[in-house]
């Protein structure tokens, strides 16, 4: 179970970190046009 809940966070903190990640590589591309 505490294997399981482990996982369930990890994919939550990915999530975030991925929804966190796309504005900032994003930002790059604006400012480099």
């Amino acid at each position: 179970i505490l294997l399981w809940y482990l996982k369930y966070r990890l994919g939550q903190v990915q999530a975030l970190l991925l929804l966190h990640h796309s504005p900032f590589l994003q930002k790059p591309k604006n400012s480099d046009l």
